[in-house]
């Protein structure tokens, strides 16, 4: 599109991936791409309102998360219990995430920084590294079973979106 904040927001987003990937040392595999792209989702959004980068679309011709009322969208998913699971979705590779994984992860970083807080975000990341193990960066960081993220998630999502 060629304008200075489509460049701004594009600049975000891939600072976005690797203040997350890079933070406290890069490991290889040792975030999930969920997050990381979840993670750039956020800051992209807090800062621009609206989504319109998504790592890789570009080369793979898919068209994944834009747009605007991310919350809305979310709530209406959470409403309808029409969302991706974690379970399914966690260990996919980001060429694999769809729109609705994306937004779902875009809203999982929201929640665990909102709910618990940006230093157990922080201890998540931290953890997971160490690990590679999301299960057990759940049950540590937020003290959540990670068969329970989806319902403790969208508990949260009916209270505050």
């Amino acid at each position: 599109r060629g304008d200075d904040k489509t460049l701004y927001q594009a600049i975000v987003f891939n600072l976005g991936l690797l203040m997350v990937e890079e933070y406290k040392g890069f490991v290889d595999g040792g975030l999930p791409d969920w997050f990381w792209e979840g993670f750039a989702h956020y800051l992209e959004y807090e800062i621009f309102d609206n989504v319109a980068n998504n790592c890789n679309d570009e080369a793979l011709g898919t068209s994944g998360l834009s747009g605007r009322h991310l919350r809305k969208r979310v709530k209406a998913l959470v409403r309808r219990k029409r969302y991706p699971k974690i379970t399914d979705f966690g260990e996919l590779n980001v060429s694999r995430l769809g729109a609705m994984e994306r937004l779902v992860a875009w809203s999982l970083i929201d929640w665990i920084k909102n709910a618990y807080g940006p230093r157990k975000l922080e201890l998540f990341i931290r953890i997971v590294k160490r690990t590679k193990s999301q299960a057990q960066a759940f049950r540590d960081a937020i003290g959540v079973k990670y068969t329970d993220v989806m319902d403790e998630w969208a508990a949260w999502v009916r209270e505050n979106y």
